[in-house]
């Protein structure tokens, strides 16, 4: 039941102070305490990937381009593991090449094969890959808690 609260959740509803669903309301009162302003708020992306091709990819970042959500406030990472460099190189360069003016901060992130205590799976692509962009979000003069941050599988529209 929550999940299904949860999908019928609109972000827009709730930053224009008229919420329709129960969470939305929860979810406003949350907002109003916290002080936070629309403009101050960020959507920071990360997509976790293994030898996916460049459109199913691209797919994916079309689905982000046109939500409706300002680009300017998005943050999108490629957070990539190691072993499947040779494809990673391919698409690193068409991606940051076509989405570095589309959004505030693209970046890709490679996550080492060599990290002995850590599986080979997307998770630890994620927490990797927050880790070292986490830094570059700060040098961008944003503050930590004006961020959502959302992980979405590579394949998600």
């Amino acid at each position: 039941m929550r999940y299904k609260w949860f999908q019928e959740l609109n972000l827009t509803n709730i930053i224009n102070y008229s919420p329709k669903t129960k969470q939305e309301k929860i979810f406003l009162n949350k907002y109003k305490q916290s002080n936070k302003q629309v403009n101050d708020i960020f959507h920071w992306v990360i997509i976790p990937t293994f030898q996916d091709p460049y459109q199913m990819l691209k797919d994916s970042f079309e689905s982000i381009k046109q939500s409706n959500f300002d680009n300017k406030k998005i943050i999108l990472t490629l957070a990539w593991e190691e072993a499947d460099k040779d494809n990673f190189m391919n698409i690193k360069k068409q991606f940051l090449e076509e989405y570095k003016d589309t959004f505030l901060f693209v970046n890709t992130t490679l996550h080492p094969k060599w990290i002995e205590w850590e599986l080979q799976w997307k998770w630890s692509n994620v927490s990797y890959s927050a880790k070292n962009t986490y830094r570059k979000i700060l040098d961008l003069w944003i503050k930590g808690d004006n961020v959502i941050v959302s992980v979405m599988d590579s394949e998600s529209i």
